[in-house]
């Protein structure tokens, strides 16, 4: 998936989590544990991640739907976050682009360790993973997924101000 749709379900988990647990343990441990679950079901759904973009656009398609989903999530929830639910949202988003540290290590980690997380990463990752038959198919596929998301976050109630 692309991590649009990574970055959406972790915000929608973070405030499920916040919504359904009363402590902050629990909404946090909760929000990471389910993020990865996500990740990982999300990545069952035949999709082509990035197959469309040359890889020398990639980073900058990347960069600017993380900046887009940030953006409208901000607009969606101004009224709908509780005082902790950014504990839980973080946690949420954590948790649902872990699995994809592989992508980050590099510039982050020295070569050994960028290495290892990759290796583990993709131990953990590939079983799950499902490519779809045509890039087009599954682009839809994930922004669908991520629009689905986008209208889920608005589903959440208002607080009171």
């Amino acid at each position: 998936m692309i991590a649009s749709a990574h970055l959406a379900a972790g915000i929608v988990i973070g405030l499920a989590s916040d919504h359904v647990a009363r402590r902050t343990f629990t909404r946090v441990s909760t929000a990471f544990a389910a993020g990865v679950a996500v990740h990982l079901l999300m990545d069952a759904v035949p999709h082509s991640d990035y197959d469309l973009f040359p890889m020398s656009t990639m980073w900058f398609v990347i960069a600017g739907e993380f900046l887009a989903v940030l953006v409208i999530a901000a607009i969606v929830l101004r009224n709908r976050l509780k005082p902790h639910s950014l504990q839980s949202i973080a946690a949420g988003l954590l948790g649902s682009v872990l699995p994809d540290a592989k992508f980050i290590a590099p510039f982050f980690l020295p070569a050994s360790s960028a290495r290892l997380v990759e290796h583990y990463g993709n131990r953990l990752h590939a079983p799950f993973h499902a490519t779809a038959n045509s890039a087009v198919l599954g682009m839809a596929t994930q922004l669908s997924c991520t629009i689905l998301l986008l209208v889920v976050m608005a589903a959440f109630p208002r607080t009171r101000s």
